[in-house]
């Protein structure tokens, strides 16, 4: 089954959209900083929790709250939000506290200012994608543009983000469809949601010019016309990346292409996904990766592994992370109690008090 390694801010928030989370969980036993890839640390550890750089912005939480700070670890945002996302085309979604709503908080979205463009309004966080975010209001969805304007109202109850220009929607009966940038149903809302664990409803986005759909608790995939085509056949498959996709089978895990052939077969109890050529796979409990063709070109020996990240992945021994490069040398040491990717040439880290 695939392992979705999101990194989640301190309490896992029950959003339908968790669009761009990747934020560390709070540390009881160190703080976070950050690292260059030559293993430098180059802002220094003094945070709760922190998250990866987005528009050389990282969202940071400091005695509770959450702010942001730029490359050289200076806060530019102060810390005030109960959550903070990273920022995607210039906007960030944040959330602040609100009793009178049933989760207690409100989300909005601030530009690199700090000024609210869209105020807090909803309990889900939303993110900026091909320049409209979605929000739930009562039960219909509306689309905002950047300017904080209402650009599309729908009348479904649930909609994601864009993708190579279309959206999923969903009506009350649990079946969605999707709408292009004016509003316009493309494709009727006929397929059961597949709510693929984390990756919630951003699951069904396109990905590759295509779409996964379920029927009949079986999920396949379609095109931008509607078009099934791969047949709805398998336990469960997932978005299409650097041409392969996950599927699964029987409880394992293995790929197919976009004729839904097997390529490598499902023969792994976990696996991430490709990424810069590899995917990370679990064999009989270690982690190790594989190339395209499924020869294993990085033993299984590590206790956890993500997938690769501007050229390097960060892997578990003996409860220390560290990174590998993709001949699997180990070009950071294992040292740090938690450790995320690399994005924008940083990582957040965790050094033990």
């Amino acid at each position: 089954m695939r392992r979705f390694i999101y990194f989640v801010i301190c309490i896992c928030m029950v959003i339908l959209f968790p669009s761009l989370l990747h934020c560390q969980e709070p540390y009881e036993n160190g703080k976070y900083g950050y690292i260059d890839k030559s293993g430098k640390l180059v802002i220094q550890p003094q945070f709760d929790a922190a998250s990866l750089f987005s528009e050389d912005l990282a969202p940071v939480q400091v005695k509770g709250k959450f702010g942001y700070i730029d490359k050289s670890g200076k806060i530019v945002i102060e810390p005030q939000f109960i959550y903070a996302f990273l920022f995607s085309e210039g906007l960030a979604s944040v959330c602040v506290n609100d009793e009178s709503e049933p989760m207690g908080y409100k989300c909005g979205c601030i530009d690199k200012t700090n000024k609210f463009i869209i105020k807090p309004q909803s309990s889900y966080n939303f993110n900026f994608s091909e320049g409209l975010a979605s929000m739930a209001i009562g039960n219909k969805t509306v689309f905002f543009d950047k300017t904080g304007k209402v650009a599309i109202e729908t009348p479904f109850e649930l909609a994601g983000d864009f993708s190579e220009g279309l959206a999923l929607v969903c009506n009350s009966d649990d079946k969605c469809g999707y709408i292009d940038k004016t509003g316009k149903v493309v494709i009727e809302p006929k397929f059961e949601h597949p709510n693929i664990g984390d990756f919630g409803y951003t699951a069904s986005a396109f990905h590759e010019g295509l779409a996964v759909v379920c029927i009949d608790e079986k999920c396949g995939y379609i095109d931008k016309t509607g078009k099934v085509i791969i047949e709805p056949k398998f336990e469960m498959v997932y978005p299409f990346s650097e041409g392969l996709a996950i599927a699964d089978i029987n409880d394992k895990s293995g790929f197919i292409d976009k004729t839904g052939n097997i390529v490598i077969p499902p023969k792994f109890y976990k696996t991430d996904g490709f990424a810069e050529g590899l995917a990370a796979v679990q064999i009989d409990g270690k982690w190790g990766y594989i190339d395209r063709s499924g020869n294993i070109v990085i033993a299984p020996k590590y206790t956890d592994a993500r997938n690769f990240s501007e050229g390097l992945a960060c892997v578990m021994i003996d409860r220390k992370w560290g990174y590998i490069d993709k001949r699997g040398k180990v070009v950071i040491e294992f040292q740090f109690n938690e450790a995320g990717n690399f994005q924008e040439g940083l990582a957040p880290v965790v050094i033990s008090k």
